[in-house]
């Protein structure tokens, strides 16, 4: 289902489930495995429940969660948040000042600005970062925030 309208909500639930929604502030929900949840605009969110599970949000400020094992997550805009939940997780930060966390065996991706060049600091999960903690990205190296 869509919605494209200024502060939008969206909702989905079931097995291969989709949510998409449109707009600023709008919100994109989906529950279910199989289960994908999209949102578009500044102050969007996404969330996504279940195994094999995807979220993506865009905007800045914006927001996207995933829950499951091998679930994944996106969100691109400054300041933005990305944070997946479970077993083989990965999150996504595509924006600068952004923060991001994954779980058990899991991995993550924050770009930052080194003097006008774009960086990618990547946590890997067991080896420079912790499970299920908050990292952004300080003076070029990942720290907990």
């Amino acid at each position: 289902m869509k919605n494209d309208i200024e502060y939008s909500d969206e909702a989905s639930s079931g097995d291969c489930s989709k949510a998409t929604s449109s707009g600023n502030y709008s919100n994109a929900s989906s529950s279910g495995d199989c289960s994908k949840a999209t949102s578009s605009g500044n102050y969007s969110n996404a969330a996504s429940s279940g195994n094999y599970s995807a979220s993506a949000s865009n905007g800045n400020y914006s927001a996207a969660a995933s829950s499951g094992d091998c679930s994944t997550a996106t969100s691109s805009g400054h300041c933005s948040t990305a944070e997946s939940n479970g077993k083989q997780t990965i999150a996504m930060v595509a924006g600068l000042n952004g923060k991001a966390r994954a779980g058990i065996n899991g991995a993550f991706a924050l770009p930052w600005l080194d003097w006008g060049q774009i960086r990618i600091a990547v946590g890997i999960i067991g080896e420079n970062a912790k499970a299920d903690v908050w990292y952004c990205v300080k003076d070029g190296a990942l720290a907990e925030c």
